[in-house]
């Protein structure tokens, strides 16, 4: 019996959404910078939850609402901490010492607004460069269509995250064969993924945000964005609610870590 072919659409800042088919597919979320990395290496410093949010006043409704001892106000407003808050948003910020059992409320000013956008969906992943592999091998376990939502940034397509979103697509292609279909955004951030995906580094401090992020003083957080493999957790967002619900016991980033200049996706 012949298998239905699954779907991968990329959802770029702007494009309108199927939303019934959406509520019976998978969503993966992408921020490379930063939100979505930030959220990867929060969960793998043991935080306990995070609740993504797009405005600055719901931050602090949420914080009103909980006992403030155990809760963190987190997020950035043009590449910088806001002001009142704990964290901004650089993954350097959440190590274990600061974030270890705490629930952090997020607010950036692209990743979990796109977040919210995705929430209709059957289950809801956080994908960044650090986990890369482990999202894909979930995904090629499951049967369900896959939306891979891209942040951008300010409303606009961002390189970066159409590279982590082509590299996807790439590898359900090719592991999948002709039992995949690609939408054209899709289509053209394959094209983007093979051009950059050998050099993220090189990608990261040359695209536009990436820039913009170098002048601001950030330059040590490209370093961990591109940084391909080294974290086994995948975060998942239902209920309100990030957590770590996937993790791999036996994943050993040392050994899992590939050099991007060897990494292949054919």
């Amino acid at each position: 019996m012949c298998m239905r072919a699954r779907r991968i659409d990329v959802i770029q800042p702007g494009m309108r959404i199927d939303s019934p088919r959406l509520q019976n597919s998978i969503a993966v979320v992408i921020d490379i910078l930063r939100a979505s990395t930030t959220i990867v290496t929060a969960l793998a410093n043991g935080c306990r939850e995070i609740i993504p949010v797009p405005e600055i006043e719901d931050a602090r409704q949420i914080l009103a609402s909980r006992p403030q001892e155990s809760v963190l106000l987190c997020g950035e407003r043009s590449g910088r901490m806001i002001e009142g808050f704990d964290l901004g948003n650089s993954p350097l910020e959440y190590n274990a010492e600061r974030v270890r059992g705490r629930t952090l409320v997020l607010t950036t000013s692209n990743g979990t607004r796109a977040l919210v956008r995705a929430g209709e969906a059957k289950k809801v992943l956080v994908l960044s460069f650090l986990n890369f592999q482990m999202v894909c091998d979930l995904l090629r376990e499951r049967t369900e269509d896959v939306f891979v939502f891209c942040s951008g940034s300010g409303g606009q397509e961002s390189l970066e995250d159409s590279v982590c979103a082509g590299m996807l697509g790439e590898q359900m292609q090719n592991t999948l064969d002709d039992r995949v279909m690609l939408n054209n955004a899709a289509k053209d951030a394959i094209e983007l993924a093979r051009k950059h995906q050998t050099e993220l580094p090189v990608m990261l401090k040359t695209c536009k945000h990436g820039s913009f992020l170098m002048n601001e003083g950030f330059a040590d957080d490209l370093d961990i964005c591109a940084r391909l493999n080294t974290r086994s957790v995948i975060p998942v967002f239902e209920d309100g609610l990030i957590q770590k619900k996937y993790e791999n016991p036996n994943y050993d980033a040392n050994k899992k870590k590939t050099s991007q200049k060897t990494v292949s996706f054919s």
